[in-house]
């Protein structure tokens, strides 16, 4: 049902304070068709204690359609999730 991508080929569309909320997201987003995934966003060490958040990603391909659901979705409660500029942070 869904090809796999590259990590070049993924887009961040939602950064979660939270795993549960990023999982909700990537979930929200499949129901709509979107392949989505969710990834630990480490800034320093890959380490557990180093996690600043949970990046939802999606195939470079879907990236529109993600972030129209999740405009649309950001009229509700999306307490804890920032949705993801196009320009990546550094």
């Amino acid at each position: 049902m869904f090809e796999q991508v590259t990590y070049q080929e993924q887009r961040t569309v939602a950064v979660a304070a939270s795993e549960a909320s990023a999982d909700l997201v990537a979930a929200t987003l499949t129901i709509h068709g979107v392949a989505a995934a969710t990834a630990v966003v480490d800034r320093a060490y890959p380490a557990l204690t180093w996690v600043h958040g949970y990046q939802v990603v999606v195939a470079e391909a879907d990236e529109d359609v993600a972030r129209r659901v999740l405009a649309d979705l950001s009229s509700g409660s999306l307490d804890g999730v920032h949705i993801a500029s196009d320009e990546p942070e550094d």
